[in-house]
């Protein structure tokens, strides 16, 4: 506290005083998330960690730079990937913050106010993936200091498309100072055009490397445009999506906080001429769905990172001159925080749960020496995995929010691999040679049902042995 005191000056007067303590206290909901991360020591089942190549997701969404990086990123410790993340994510909301208002405390409030953007936890659970991405973000304010912006915004096009080109959308709330009408302008038609360069660009890397361009992979169910109705189609997928998206958001933000946002947000804007700040930071908050419109893919919510970004720019990112007004946004600004800090810590606790009931069930079905069993066969009705997995988050009293859920087989794979099963077969239908071979065992396993567990597990011939959900759990 002292040296932040020092760092401040000494004219500490009780708005003062109250901005060091909004600080504070942001930053002491930071440390509670980092900390509430300490405990992870599995992560999603197509993290780098558990897959051999990175061919896969070259192909469907273009990585390069991850798909070069591959043998190094999965050295990298979750833990460290993830710390390294929210200061890449924290130091460019400070630059871009500090850029436009030359105010130091603000600015980290600020910063620390970005830090709590509860998707950030759903998003880190693939942390080796997008850790060039979170660099790069965090290496963009000094870039765009250096570098005329037609050179900026192509360049980190073409690397944020090789890593995660979500984080493209917030590049131009670099540029907020001196920000008018005409340079407004100027930015957003080179921002646009950037865009179509780094994926032209991405699209020409991924065939020198396979011999074909991006193939999204089917289960973001693309609509290409290709005439006035498939125009309208993906007009109404955006619609739909941004609709229930926003609504879940205002939800869990109480609706009335949303509102008072919002209400603030114009208002500051008419009487601090923010008009330009506003529009912009409404832009890049969009840009995650406006960029779907030629392809129609599903849109993630833990994609929705610059959504919020963006949201709390355009409403909140101000010169306070006015004292009353400066008062009134660091209450907004600690009461968006801590909220946000709870969602984040619900998905994070959330997270943890799961997979820390995965492990400690399959350590206990399983032998100790995965040398005794030849293959698992890991098999389960989605119908039945998607009551199982609900119903025990509501017997723990644990929320997804943002989540995706594991109730996929696939999902529970890196406790396996964990334990040293090196032969695991999922079975989600029975059509291989290998999964029809076990149906019939596998349609006994009521017979193995016990009182205890979401899981049950039993040897078959062949030293093999069956993994499912326990049927008693979902009764």
């Amino acid at each position: 506290m002292l040296v932040l005191f020092r760092l401040l000056g000494s004219n500490l007067t009780g708005q003062r005083i109250f901005e060091i303590a909004v600080a504070v206290c942001l930053a002491l909901m930071l440390v509670a998330t980092l900390a509430n991360y300490w405990a992870i020591e599995l992560w999603r089942h197509d993290s780098m960690y558990y897959v051999t190549s990175y061919d896969n997701k070259l192909s469907e969404e273009g990585r390069w730079i991850n798909y070069l990086l591959f043998d190094y990123l999965r050295q990298v410790p979750g833990q460290l990937a993830v710390w390294l993340s929210y200061l890449g994510i924290a130091w460019f909301a400070y630059a871009m913050t500090f850029r436009y208002t030359n105010e130091v405390l603000f600015s980290l409030v600020f910063s620390l106010l970005i830090c709590q953007i509860p998707i950030l936890p759903a998003q880190l659970q693939w942390p080796e993936t997008l850790l060039p991405a979170f660099i790069l973000l965090g290496v963009s304010p000094a870039l765009a200091r250096v570098l005329p912006i037609y050179v900026f915004f192509p360049l980190l096009a073409i690397l944020l498309f090789a890593t995660f080109s979500t984080f493209y959308f917030i590049l131009p709330l670099l540029f907020l100072k001196d920000l008018d009408s005409k340079s407004l302008t100027k930015i957003v038609v080179i921002w646009v055009a950037s865009f179509c360069i780094g994926y032209l660009v991405t699209n020409g890397v991924v065939f020198y490397l396979t011999g074909d361009s991006i193939q999204i992979a089917s289960w973001r169910n693309t609509n290409y445009v290709t005439d006035f109705s498939s125009l309208i189609e993906n007009l109404n997928r955006i619609y739909q999506a941004s609709s229930s998206q926003l609504l879940k958001i205002n939800r869990f933000l109480f609706y009335v906080l949303p509102l008072i946002l919002m209400v603030f947000g114009l208002y500051t804007a008419r009487a601090l001429g923010g008009y330009p700040i506003l529009v912009l930071g409404v832009l890049c908050a969009s840009g995650v769905y406006i960029s779907t419109l030629p392809v129609g893919i599903y849109i993630q919510e833990r994609t929705l990172i610059t959504l919020f970004f963006g949201l709390c720019v355009a409403l909140l990112l101000r010169n306070y001159r006015n004292q009353h007004l400066g008062i009134i946004a660091y209450f907004l600004i600690l009461v968006l925080g801590g909220r946000m800090a709870v969602l984040g810590n619900d998905i994070i606790t959330w997270y943890k749960g799961n997979v820390n009931n995965i492990d400690s069930e399959f350590t206990r079905l399983l032998p100790g020496d995965p040398t005794q069993i030849k293959r698992v066969f890991v098999v389960a009705e989605s119908s039945e995995a998607n009551v199982a997995f609900p119903k025990y988050n509501q017997g723990q009293g644990m929320r997804g929010r943002f989540n995706e859920g594991f109730s996929q087989p696939l999902y529970w794979t890196p406790v396996l691999k964990r334990m040293g099963f090196e032969h695991v077969r999922i079975c989600n239908d029975f059509q291989s040679e290998e999964c029809a071979s076990v149906k019939s065992q596998y349609d006994q396993r009521s017979n193995y049902a016990t009182d205890k567990g979401m899981f049950i597990a039993w040897k078959i011939e062949d030293n093999d042995m069956i993994v499912t959900i326990n049927p008693s759990f979902i009764r």
